[in-house]
């Protein structure tokens, strides 16, 4: 009973002090921005609609982390041109360092996987790895919402494990900003050009393949040219891999981690992103999981000892 009672105190504390307010926050940025699109007005109404319905009001917490999520991404676009004044991205040295570590022979000289995947291509891989990109940022909310109507315990630890991976990534972008490996091909290795546009790399011959620009118009939005380490591209997928694996059957757990093997492969195959970029994302999906999961123990184990 007194476990139930502090829990109760602590999910009330959380409520109204933290989670209540932030979706009138988010307005507030939405406006400051002068960028009244789709997102920034439908989603932080939505998280206000979600507040304020009896019928939705419960739910609300439990997916919080992914809508907030949702609109303050797109507030980096206010942040990028600060920081990039402040912090030069790096263009040369993560190259040299992914030669350094993750290059192959080939032709007699060493090279970065990125630059072999210039010249070996295929259309199979190309719609591969498009549809693994093109899905991967479904995938979180897809198991947040399965979650929500199976297990909301586990979707809490997921939110908040979801919410510290991201944020810890957006503090490394604007700390230690990093050019991808495409604007290296087309840019080379010389000092920053903080105008250059984001491009879709590879993907833009699956949309010639298509027959409309699905992927230039989707990256066009992109919030940071020079955000490629850590990869959020590799962590998402390991993270849900890592909650959903707790719930799912074990067919569904293992197309799950394929899938992640699929889009961390697809990131140096389409050259948006280093190995380096990829092991680092996963380190930090790991690391947000391990600790996420240790106060969770920790809680409870106080909890049940009052």
């Amino acid at each position: 009973m007194l476990r139930r009672g502090v829990e109760g105190l602590r999910a009330e504390w959380v409520w109204r002090y933290l989670v209540g307010p932030l979706p009138f926050v988010v307005v507030l940025a939405a406006f400051s921005m002068h960028r009244l699109g789709a997102e920034q007005i439908g989603l932080p109404a939505l998280m206000i609609l979600l507040y304020f319905l009896p019928q939705t009001k419960r739910a609300y917490p439990y997916l919080f982390p992914f809508v907030f999520f949702w609109c303050s991404y797109d507030t980096l676009r206010v942040l990028t041109p600060v920081f990039q004044k402040l912090n030069t991205p790096f263009v040369a040295s993560p190259y040299h360092i992914e030669h350094a570590l993750f290059s192959i022979p080939y032709g007699g000289h060493w090279i970065t996987l990125n630059e072999f995947f210039q010249t070996h291509t295929s259309l199979i891989v190309d719609l591969a790895a498009a549809f693994a990109y093109a899905f991967y940022f479904y995938e979180a909310f897809i198991l947040a919402f399965y979650l929500l109507a199976k297990n909301r315990p586990l979707l809490r630890r997921f939110g908040i494990a979801f919410i510290l991976l991201n944020y810890i990534t957006f503090i490394t972008w604007y700390t230690v900003p990093v050019a991808p490996p495409w604007y290296v091909e087309l840019y080379g290795l010389g000092p920053a050009d903080l105008k250059a546009p984001p491009s879709a790399a590879r993907l833009l011959e699956v949309d010639d393949w298509l027959g409309f620009p699905y992927f230039h118009d989707l990256y066009a939005k992109a919030a940071n040219v020079f955000g490629a380490l850590p990869s959020l591209h590799s962590a998402w997928p390991l993270l849900v891999w890592l909650y959903a694996r707790k719930h799912v059957r074990p067919v569904y757990a293992w197309t799950i981690f394929a899938y992640w093997l699929l889009v961390a492969f697809s990131a140096v195959y389409l050259r948006h992103h280093y190995v380096i970029d990829i092991v680092l994302g996963c380190s930090y999906a790991l690391l947000v999981y391990l600790v996420v999961e240790h106060y969770n123990r920790k809680w409870y184990s106080a909890a049940a000892a009052l």
